[in-house]
């Protein structure tokens, strides 16, 4: 591949609300990672990212009781000779939810002091390069960009 040149792959999900599903949809994200060239670490990376984003989803944007209903999960891995680049983007028509406006968790705090969520959308703002949100004909959108250099030679 030459410093121009790109691969890319895209893949859209229609994902249920239930565990079988989401590995499902992880298990494909990862066989796309390994094909752009992710080493295994940098794939368990995202993972962490991707499995946070669609579990939240899936368990938290509707209120209990609730249909099950299914949401999307849309990503673009592109590989360039420089390492590998992934959008990842869930929309859903559940509740208003805005992970971009979550506080930072206090992370010094012990255990015991802390309040419960925050701790998984703050990993995945961390280890993102941007995050996106926007809520739109009763549809929250959320996206990510998270990049990997190539190993080196």
């Amino acid at each position: 591949m030459t410093s121009d040149e790109t691969a890319t792959r895209r893949l859209d999900f229609a994902c249920a609300r239930d565990d079988a599903a989401i590995a499902a949809v992880l298990a494909r994200l990862e066989e796309a990672l390994a094909d752009a060239g992710c080493t295994p670490g940098a794939c368990a990376a995202f993972l962490v990212v991707a499995e946070e984003m669609v579990t939240n989803v899936a368990r938290y944007a509707w209120p209990a009781g609730a249909v099950p209903g299914i949401f999307t999960v849309s990503t673009v891995v592109t590989r360039r000779d420089d390492g590998v680049e992934v959008e990842l983007a869930t929309e859903d028509d559940g509740i208003p939810f805005d992970p971009t406006a979550r506080p930072v968790p206090d992370t010094d705090a012990s255990v015991e002091e802390r309040t419960v969520g925050g701790l998984g959308i703050h990993l995945v703002m961390q280890m993102t390069e941007w995050q996106r949100y926007s809520r739109d004909d009763g549809r929250n959108r959320f996206a990510v960009l998270w990049r990997r250099a190539a190993p080196p030679s």
